[in-house]
């Protein structure tokens, strides 16, 4: 499955993340004010496709004018921003790809202090950018700030877990921690701009929340998506399998005495 995050064999996911990143590259490439103009532009034909416009729906010139302004305010930080979060989403399925990882157990690990740390880079730069989004009300003002910072809490408190439970010795725990944390990373970096894309046209115009609600509803369907993911992998089955093939064992011993 293309967005089964908790895949041993994450081909198709690999594929999107590097033409995101691919196109994520045009901040460096066409500078940043050039390249935050081109996804607003996209998201500008979005909402041309429900008849909206600057006119009929002023949040769209305000959350324009706020991004562009944002991320040329904020330059340095963005881009360090960009390059940590894409260093760390692209590198996460290698650590998922079950026979990347088990060829080399000390790579897997020594790879994974290093997406560690890019994390929590990207992370703490993502509160620097959020903190503007406050005061542009026909944004969600406060709650799309929040919503931003929820990304970045959910992403690194599932990460944070995952490495408290290898210390552990909890294998599968910390496997299923960092699943989560690679969900929540989906959530914040694709499906929170899929959902500008696609959904904030269908808002009402004259609820300013949301871009609030989007931020906010991301990383929650990434995590969701993780947790389903993991009740559907193999490895859940074939212990479940083995559980009631335990307890069929069980049932045939207390019937044969």
């Amino acid at each position: 499955m293309w967005f089964n995050y908790a895949s041993d064999k994450p081909f198709g996911q690999m594929a999107i993340i590097t033409l995101v990143l691919i196109l994520t590259s045009r901040y460096f490439i066409l500078g940043t004010e050039k390249g935050t103009h081109l996804f607003a532009d996209i998201q500008d034909f979005a909402f041309g496709l429900h008849g909206l416009n600057s006119t009929s729906a002023p949040a769209l010139i305000a959350v324009r004018n706020h991004i562009v302004s944002n991320y040329i305010n904020q330059e340095k930080i963005f881009r360090i921003h960009v390059i940590c979060t894409g260093l760390a989403w692209g590198l996460m399925p290698f650590q998922l790809w079950a026979s990347f990882r088990k060829s080399d157990y000390n790579r897997h690990k020594q790879l994974g202090w290093f997406i560690l740390s890019v994390l929590a880079i990207g992370m703490i730069t993502s509160f620097w950018i959020a903190r503007p989004i406050r005061d542009i009300e026909e944004a969600g003002g406060m709650t799309t700030e929040f919503g931003f910072y929820g990304m970045a809490i959910a992403t690194s408190f599932c990460a944070i877990m995952g490495v408290i439970k290898i210390k552990q010795g909890k294998i599968e725990e910390h496997r299923n921690w960092m699943v989560r944390a690679y969900g929540t990373m989906w959530g914040a970096f694709f499906w929170f701009r899929i959902g500008m894309v696609v959904f904030l046209p269908l808002v009402p115009k004259r609820y300013n929340h949301g871009l609030g609600l989007i931020s906010n509803l991301s990383w929650m369907v990434g995590w969701m998506g993780a947790d389903v993911a993991l009740s559907l992998s193999p490895l859940k089955k074939g212990k479940v399998k083995a559980v009631v093939a335990a307890g069929d064992a069980g049932e045939l011993k207390k019937k044969d005495e």
